[in-house]
């Protein structure tokens, strides 16, 4: 949940390009459209320790609908589970990825 910080050491540092498009999604719709059977089943915190492990080193090759395969061809896992919902609203947000 996102109310409950920790502070954690500081992450490798690592390239991230975000892109803006020009269309968006309230955050209201995107929780309103969740399905909570969707969610990742991965602890974060066992994603942070093997981020910290390995750095940008895949780290899963698993196949599901909660993005445990890398998606951008980098090899490393990241988890949003507000996307499923945001690209069910939005398509074109998918194809932008």
């Amino acid at each position: 949940r996102g109310e409950i910080l920790e502070k954690v050491p500081q992450l490798p540092v690592q390239n991230v390009y975000i892109i803006k498009p020009d269309v968006g999604l309230s955050t209201p719709l995107v929780f309103k459209n969740l399905n909570y059977s969707e969610l990742s089943p991965e602890e974060p915190r066992e994603i942070l320790g093997r981020f910290y492990a390995n750095g940008d080193t895949p780290i899963s090759d698993e196949d599901d609908d909660n993005q445990a395969k890398p998606q951008d061809g980098t090899g490393i896992k990241y988890i949003n589970d507000l996307e499923p919902p945001a690209f069910r609203l939005l398509p074109v947000l998918k194809e932008i990825k």
